[in-house]
């Protein structure tokens, strides 16, 4: 492997353990070295010194094994190691922080392969989001102490900063164009949470249960206006306004973890979730070439259900609408049964 595409992966690294957008400042600064110098070194035109790699490494947890070595090592990030989250505080600064250095970087674009509700969808119904976070707490971060030991719609949304912080993300997730592909088990594993939180008694107004399912059905409804425009557009926002593009694809067969790689000419990260909604990403040449690959296969094997493909639209979120009503009419049962 050359010296420049060792230092680039190097700096690849170094960048995204940096929130901000003056990246090259930070650097130019942890160094002791001007602008003008990092940007030599950037394009391998100058080249680090020991000294340099030593600070860098120390400063940015650069992992080299991986660079050094030309097998089938690679290094991923894991913002979740050591620091506990609570709240999802830290999973909203973790989060904002990635938003921060992509926002960006000129034309970006967005693979998204999802076997449950993308994440960044659900920020526009907040209800669904602070539920889902609730299960989260009491599952993958543990945080029993700290939460609510029941679930009320009403006061998880009270949390603060919860609303703007969505409202951010989701803002930073529609100026960026996307091609998704989405399982036909998407809705599931939120349709089972609700209905183990009901049936162990989470919910402090078992009513809520309905609340959240009607959500649902406005999230459903909502993604299936934006696969007909075929562009995103927020809830309530403009359709004549200028937004990103929205591919949508129903994937049947692939089964996968939930992956998303964000991709431009300047930059290519590969996000997985890992300990979901935990995640670790990485922005190493070979597991970008292997994602770019991998949902060039999953294109050729799933269907288009953007704009002209109506019908197979159509089929695909009257499915899911079918699951909604389905539990729906489970939780008014069980709803009465607890009034008895």
């Amino acid at each position: 492997m050359s010296t420049p595409e060792i230092q680039r992966r190097i700096f690849d690294q170094v960048k995204a353990q940096i929130s901000h957008k003056n990246w090259i400042d930070e650097i130019a600064e942890v160094l002791g070295r001007s602008k003008n110098s990092i940007y030599k070194k950037l394009s391998g035109e100058v080249g680090l010194s020991l000294d340099e790699l030593v600070i860098l490494a120390n400063e940015y947890k650069v992992h080299l094994d991986p660079i050094l070595q030309e097998n089938q090592a690679v290094s991923f990030n894991f913002p979740f190691l050591t620091e506990e989250t609570t709240l999802g505080k830290h999973y909203f600064r973790a989060l904002s922080h990635l938003a921060a250095q992509f926002e960006s970087i000129p034309d970006m674009k967005v693979w998204v392969s999802q076997m449950e509700i993308p994440f960044i969808h659900d920020y526009n119904f907040p209800a669904i989001t602070a539920f889902k976070f609730f299960v989260h707490e009491k599952t993958i971060w543990r945080t029993d102490r700290q939460t609510m030991s029941k679930f009320h719609i009403g006061k998880a949304l009270e949390q603060p900063g919860f609303r703007e912080t969505l409202s951010e993300l989701r803002d930073t997730y529609y100026r960026i164009p996307s091609i998704e592909f989405w399982h036909t088990l998407i809705l599931d594993i939120t349709l089972a949470q609700i209905k183990y939180v009901m049936e162990i008694g989470a919910f402090e107004d078992p009513l809520d249960a309905l609340v959240l399912c009607e959500r649902l059905t406005g999230f459903v409804n909502h993604m299936q206006y934006m696969a007909d425009l075929g562009y995103k557009v927020p809830v309530n926002g403009d359709p004549d306004a200028e937004y990103a593009r929205f591919v949508l694809y129903h994937n049947e067969v692939a089964h996968s973890n939930n992956i998303i790689m964000l991709d431009s000419p300047a930059q290519q990260t590969v996000f997985l979730s890992f300990g979901n909604p935990n995640f670790l990403f990485s922005s190493g040449k070979s597991v970008v070439e292997y994602s770019h690959k991998w949902f060039g296969m999953l294109k050729e094997n799933a269907q288009l259900i953007t704009r002209e493909s109506r019908k197979s639209r159509l089929a695909f979120f009257n499915e899911l609408r079918k699951k909604i009503d389905q539990l729906m009419l489970e939780m008014n049962t069980l709803i009465k049964l607890q009034k008895l």
